[in-house]
C-alpha cells in the first residue's frame, strides 16, 4: 500500500470486532529459504480525525489502530474509548530486516503520532515495538551467528508520539510500552495504569513534559528484554519536565526504576509528588493597631491551628491579610 489516507472515520466495534484498523507488511520476493525473502512495506499513511469505540469483546485483541511494518506514517487526531489498546505500532514478523529495494531508505523512519486520547483503556494503551525475537518466517535467523546482532534486532523503529492523554479503567497494563531505536514522547499524560512508561530496550528514549499519575506500579521503568546480547551498553534516557506523582502504594512502586543493564540518563526539571498543601482564602474586614492585643492568635482548619505565630493587625486590612498568609505558609507541620 502506498499513499493511504483515512479521514473523518468513526468505528463502533460493539465489543464484537477483533480490532479497529489493522495493517501488516507484505512480501516482495519468493525465495527458496523463507528467511531470505524480501519484505514489502506500506508507506505514506495518513490517519486524521479517527474515533474508535467499544473493542472489549472476549477473545478480541482490542486494538483501535494497529500498524505492523509500515513507515512514513502520520496520525493526527485519534480518539479511543472502551478498548484494550489505543495504538500498536510495530515491525511485525518482517522485523524491517530485509526490505525490498523500494523500501531500503525509508523503512523504520518518519513515524509521527499526535493528538491521541484514550479513555477507559483496559490493557496497554500505546505500544511502539522495534525489537524482534526472530519469530515467524525469520525464525531460522535466531540460531545463526550474526555480526552486529544488537543493531539488527533492536534498532528497528523510530517514532514520535506527542500531545496525548491515556487513562486506564482498571489499573492494568502499561500506559506506554516501548522498545525502539529512537522514541520521543512529548507533552502527554498517562493516568492509572499498572506502569506508566515501560521501556524494555529503547536505545534513545526521550520523555519531554510527560505526566505519569496514579499508576499502581512504577511511573517509569527502564529494563531490558530477553533479546539483548550480553555486553550491550548503548542506551540513553532523557527526561525533562512533567510530573510523576501518586504512583504505587505504600512501600511499592518507583518514580524512575533502572532495573538492569546500563543506561546513560539525564533527568531535568521533573516534579516528583503531588503538592500536598491545601489552598484557601481569608479576608480581613477590620481592626486597629495595638500590637500584642489586637491580633489573630489562632486560625484552625479541622481543629488544627495553621498559624506559625500570632499575627498583629498592622497598617491596613490588606497588609494584615498578607501577614496572615505569610504566617500560614511558614508553618510546615500541617
Amino acid at each position: 500500500l502506498k499513499g493511504v489516507t483515512m479521514e473523518n472515520v468513526f468505528l463502533d466495534g460493539q465489543d464484537l470486532a477483533y480490532n479497529g484498523i489493522d495493517y501488516e507488511f507484505g512480501g516482495a520476493t519468493d525465495e527458496a529459504l523463507n528467511e531470505n525473502e524480501k519484505s514489502s512495506h506500506g508507506r505514506n499513511f495518513q490517519f486524521r480525525n479517527i474515533e474508535v469505540n467499544n473493542l472489549l469483546g472476549a477473545g478480541a485483541d482490542g486494538t483501535a489502530l494497529g500498524i505492523r511494518g509500515a513507515y512514513n506514517v502520520s496520525v493526527d487526531g485519534l480518539f479511543v474509548k472502551n478498548a484494550k489498546h489505543v495504538l500498536a505500532f510495530a515491525t511485525g514478523e518482517a522485523a524491517n530486516y530485509n526490505p525490498g529495494t523500494e523500501d531500503v531508505a525509508g523503512v523504520k523512519r518518519n513515524n509521527v503520532f499526535r493528538n491521541i486520547v484514550g479513555q477507559d483503556i483496559t490493557l496497554t494503551a500505546i505500544t511502539i515495538n522495534g525489537i524482534t525475537d526472530w519469530s515467524g518466517y525469520l525464525s531460522p535467523l535466531a540460531t545463526q551467528t550474526q555480526a552486529d546482532v544488537e543493531n539488527k534486532v533492536t534498532r528497528l523503529i523510530d517514532a514520535i508520539v506527542e500531545n496525548f492523554a491515556v487513562m486506564s479503567s482498571g489499573g492494568g497494563g502499561n500506559g506506554i510500552a516501548v522498545d525502539a531505536n529512537k522514541a520521543i514522547f512529548r507533552n502527554g499524560r498517562v493516568t492509572g495504569f499498572g506502569n506508566g512508561v515501560f521501556d524494555s530496550g529503547t536505545h534513545d528514549l526521550t520523555l519531554d513534559d510527560v505526566d505519569v499519575l496514579d499508576c499502581t506500579g512504577d511511573a517509569v521503568r527502564i529494563t531490558v528484554g530477553h533479546i539483548y546480547p550480553s555486553g550491550w551498553t548503548d542506551r540513553s534516557l532523557f527526561m525533562r519536565g512533567g510530573t510523576i506523582a501518586g504512583n504505587g502504594g505504600v512501600g511499592a512502586g518507583h518514580g524512575v526504576l533502572f532495573e538492569s543493564g546500563q543506561c546513560d540518563a539525564v533527568i531535568e526539571g521533573v516534579k516528583f509528588g503531588y503538592n500536598q498543601r491545601a489552598t484557601g482564602r481569608i479576608t480581613v474586614t477590620g481592626g486597629t493597631a495595638n500590637p500584642g492585643t489586637n491580633k489573630l492568635s489562632t486560625l484552625t482548619v479541622n481543629g488544627v491551628d495553621v498559624l506559625n505565630a500570632a499575627v498583629d493587625w498592622v497598617t491596613s486590612n490588606t497588609a494584615t491579610a498578607t501577614a496572615i498568609a505569610a504566617s500560614i505558609n511558614a508553618k510546615t507541620s500541617v
